[in-house]
């Protein structure tokens, strides 16, 4: 089978299909500044997408996320390593499962308003490693979208130069994991978000 190239042809693949089961398990891996070259056609690419569980998909360089692109895709994990200039609204729309995002070394220009919003239901896991988040109005946008993320479990925030983080109450309820290390968070800081939110362990 070769389901797993029927979605991204110029990336590494790899798959398997496990006895007992219809879909097969991809893990895929693209190194590029553009976005990746899809299935031939929409309808080939969705028929694709339906089929396949894309275990691990890591994108690195890659500098714009056209709108849509995860449509239809089933994605246990989705790793943007360096690159990834804009979160755009629509990035995500119509994606069927995306558990875990996972985004290292990026540096945002912007975050668009809404563009965690098709992920609100679908993703428990997000993690943030070296995407400095110096600005105001930088920070202030992804608490935003953070805060739409109703079913998020865990949040992990790394080496992202923070100088304060807060979280309004009734916002993340669902959070039962918070890790902010290599920050410039004062001790008081992070003792009063623990505090602030309800959902977290005390």
């Amino acid at each position: 089978s070769k389901a797993c190239a029927g979605l991204f042809p110029s990336c590494e693949h790899s798959e398997w299909l496990l006895s007992g089961q219809n879909s097969t398990t991809c893990y895929i891996y693209c190194y590029q500044s553009d976005f990746p070259d899809t299935a031939s056609s929409s309808s080939a690419f969705s028929d694709t997408a339906s089929r396949v569980l894309v275990a691990h998909l890591r994108l690195q360089g890659v500098e714009r996320l056209p709108r849509r692109v995860f449509a239809g895709m089933r994605i246990a994990r989705l790793e943007l390593v360096d690159g990834a200039r804009v979160l755009r609204r629509g990035t995500f729309a119509h994606a069927r499962q995306l558990h875990s995002l996972l985004v290292r070394n990026a540096h945002f220009d912007r975050f668009e308003p809404g563009s965690l919003a098709p992920l609100a239901t679908l993703t428990h896991s997000v993690s943030l490693d070296s995407v400095p988040l110096t600005s105001n109005s930088s920070l202030t946008a992804l608490l935003a979208e953070l805060a739409r993320l109703s079913s998020l479990r865990e949040l992990t925030l790394s080496n992202n130069a923070l100088s304060y983080f807060e979280v309004a109450q009734g916002q993340l309820n669902a959070l039962t994991r918070l890790e902010l290390s290599r920050q410039r968070l004062a001790a008081t800081d992070s003792l009063l978000l623990l505090n602030a939110a309800g959902s977290l362990p005390r």
